[in-house]
């Protein structure tokens, strides 16, 4: 059985083995999403070896302890997750969910603020219009990296 297959054969057994809080606040349909993407981006085996067997043992840990977790190792899995996502962004050119809408809703705090102190006499109303329509548009921009593949 390939690496891939062990790993989401593992997360399904986990996620039944879980409460429904522990599943949500764990994101497993993330891990699920990360694999599928390592398994089309990752043509050289060894290239990713290192991120799927920290992974596949992180998992395997955590379904040996029959959904009873602490938080210790909660946190190894979301550092098993922050690595992985770190080398698809460096090594693959992906972007995280919501990386475009949290960039540009502080751009457009930053540059409402300014408008609204210089221009209109109150930086809060500035503010708040510099972060609805950086909200929007890096919405738009998240929007645009999911329908073309370029989101983890």
């Amino acid at each position: 059985m390939s690496i891939y297959k062990e790993i989401r054969t593992d997360l399904w057994e986990l996620a039944n083995n879980l409460d429904r809080h522990t599943r949500k606040k764990l994101e497993l349909q993330v891990y699920s999403n990360i694999v599928n993407r390592m398994e089309h981006l990752c043509n050289d085996y060894n290239e990713c070896s290192v991120f799927l067997e920290d992974m596949s043992s992180t998992i395997k840990e955590l379904k040996e302890n029959d959904g009873e977790l602490k938080r210790q190792d909660i946190r190894a899995l979301k550092k098993v997750k922050s690595d992985v996502e770190s080398y698809l962004e460096e090594e693959h050119d992906l972007v995280r969910k919501g990386k475009y809408m949290f960039r540009y809703m502080t751009v457009g705090i930053v540059v409402g603020s300014i408008v609204g102190y210089f221009f209109m006499g109150y930086i809060s109303v500035g503010a708040l219009l510099g972060a609805i329509v950086g909200i929007g548009y890096g919405t738009k921009l998240d929007r645009d990296a999911k329908d073309e593949g370029y989101q983890i």
